[in-house]
């Protein structure tokens, strides 16, 4: 049973956000200014995507106020556990790595702080980062890249469930199972690469479910992706480099799929995974 906090949480999330995966200078500059006068909140980037200081720089710029924009970030192992993890010689606390982080946001507390992986010993940065949310630095923590099983291993030796999940979805892998336990346990659910990089682009067109739903909805295909997303309470974080897929992509909250179409775009599922970096080079996505 979901409490209350848990389903104020889930109202309190932006519906969608922007990825910034290899976004920089002046393409990262115009992305963000041109997402935040749309109306984006959910700012989604990494410290191993090297551009925190830059989206940092850029916020401060325009001067948009702190409180309507929504500041993710994410730290591995390379940062916590340090590049000589056997020697430990250069490993960092969690608190460290969160001040840096801050400091190249140009914030005083992070929305949403993630560990990027599971790594040896998240557990332990986990329960630090916890810490720091009561404190106020960070509003909601969680972990990318986490399966179901270790997601239940987390809970059985932390006693606390991540407050959001980051993990692969879209239409040729719908991790099911996961989302429903998350749903479950009131824990918020994002996307990371729901265009699947832009690798099963070239299948998604010919695929008859998503033409034919394309064209009863009079919408695009990845305005179809999104909305089946944002309609089974998942944050989508597309990214792209292009001002016109933006405003598309916002507007797929304009709409609604029917219960039956819905369950026809979950039947597309092939368990098919698309790992972490585009074999395509493209640009429409993360």
């Amino acid at each position: 049973m979901i409490m209350n906090d848990n389903q104020e949480r889930r109202n309190a999330f932006p519906p969608i956000g922007i990825g910034t995966y290899s976004l920089k200078n002046e393409e990262l500059q115009h992305i963000l200014e041109s997402s935040v006068n749309l109306g984006y909140q959910l700012i989604d980037t990494a410290y191993k995507y090297r551009n925190e200081f830059a989206i940092g720089q850029v916020l401060r710029d325009i001067q948009i106020e702190r409180s309507r924009v929504w500041l993710e970030t994410k730290a591995g192992p390379e940062l916590i556990l340090g590049r000589k993890r056997f020697l430990r010689l250069d490993k960092k606390s969690v608190g460290k790595v969160l001040n840096e982080a801050c400091h190249r946001l140009c914030t005083d507390y992070i929305d949403v702080f993630l560990l990027h992986c599971v790594f040896a010993g998240y557990k332990d940065s986990f329960c630090e980062l916890l810490e720091y949310k009561k404190m106020g630095q960070v509003r909601f923590v969680g972990v990318c890249n986490i399966s179901l099983e270790q997601l239940e291993n987390l809970y059985e030796d932390v006693g606390i469930y991540p407050d959001v999940v980051q993990v692969e979805i879209h239409p040729y892998y719908t991790n099911l199972r996961l989302r429903k336990y998350c749903q479950e346990h009131g824990i918020m659910v994002e996307a990371r690469s729901p265009f699947a990089h832009g690798d099963a682009w070239e299948s998604w067109l010919r695929e008859p479910v998503l033409v034919k739903l394309k064209e009863k909805y009079q919408v695009s295909i990845p305005q179809l992706i999104l909305r089946w997303l944002s309609q089974n309470n998942i944050i989508a974080l597309p990214r792209t480099v292009n001002y016109g897929h933006l405003k598309e992509n916002l507007r797929s909250l304009e709409f609604n799929i029917s219960e039956e179409d819905m369950s026809l775009i979950e039947s597309l599922n092939r368990n098919q995974s698309y790992g972490f970096i585009s074999s395509k080079n493209r640009k429409r996505c993360k």
